[in-house]
């Protein structure tokens, strides 16, 4: 089934046969992964990145693929979603950002680093959402694209 989508790529190849997503780290030094890291490192202007991981995962990518074609393409926006802790970062890789199982009582979404950053309190990562303009709420009409390990100038 996995070979019907469709997959990046600049994705590593990974079996996924006994785990649902990969975390890969890209390397600022890799000819293979400098343009993916320059653009993804941009949003974090004020902002030291420690890593950057691109997120790996067939099922939600394939979903997330499959509900664009279905609203008929709509534009794609980015959005920026702290965590406080590994668990949330487990979880928000496992059930696509989903904020009820985030114990969230609404989801964070953010339009800019800034503002993903003032909720992150100690845990220094933020997951990068790209997400269908309109239609970001609905479980499919996102998907999680990174994870940024980040450190403030100071």
């Amino acid at each position: 089934m996995l070979e019907a989508v469709p997959l990046p790529s600049e994705w590593a190849v990974k079996s996924y046969n006994s785990k649902p997503y990969y975390l890969v780290e890209l390397c600022k030094c890799s000819t293979h992964d400098i343009d993916e890291y320059v653009q993804v490192e941009n949003h974090f202007d004020d902002y030291n990145v420690v890593k950057i991981e691109r997120v790996q995962n067939p099922y939600q990518y394939g979903k997330y693929l499959l509900y664009k074609l279905q609203k008929d393409n709509p534009l794609e926006v980015i959005y920026f979603m702290p965590l406080e802790d590994k668990e949330q970062l487990q979880t928000a890789l496992r059930f696509n950002c989903d904020y009820r199982r985030l114990g969230h009582s609404r989801d964070k979404f953010f339009g800019s680093v800034s503002t993903a950053v003032s909720y992150c309190a100690s845990y220094k990562k933020i997951v990068i959402v790209q997400a269908l303009r309109n239609y970001f709420t609905h479980d499919a009409g996102r998907y999680p694209k990174y994870v940024v390990t980040y450190e403030t100038y100071r």
